[in-house]
């Protein structure tokens, strides 16, 4: 798993619950995390929400390559609910993605 190795970092779920955003990259993956009420209207989301009873969500994008979100192609992006459990979640469909960017 990514969290395991020492190079990945995201921030802890308190950093999340009052408001803030991050953008992240491990080892050519990208991603961008942020708190929001509801997803963008925009947005491909590949995994349910879940919870539907959180007041707010994680709402988490990924690309690969050298390049900025706004000039790369989203590959995938998901949304869970802003809580412990959709924390780890997040963790775990980053490593997910992580997988299937280096197979």
């Amino acid at each position: 798993m990514i969290t395991e190795d020492s190079f990945f970092y995201l921030p802890n779920l308190s950093t999340f619950q009052n408001g803030n955003s991050f953008y992240g990259s491990f080892r050519g993956m990208r991603f961008y995390v942020q708190c929001v009420d509801t997803p963008p209207e925009d947005a491909h989301i590949e995994e349910n929400c879940g919870e539907e009873d959180a007041d707010r969500l994680f709402f988490c994008r990924v690309w690969y390559g050298e390049y900025c979100m706004e000039e790369s192609e989203i590959v995938a992006s998901a949304c869970f609910p802003m809580n412990q459990t959709g924390y780890e979640r997040v963790l775990q469909w980053l490593d997910g993605q992580y997988q299937r960017f280096i197979l």
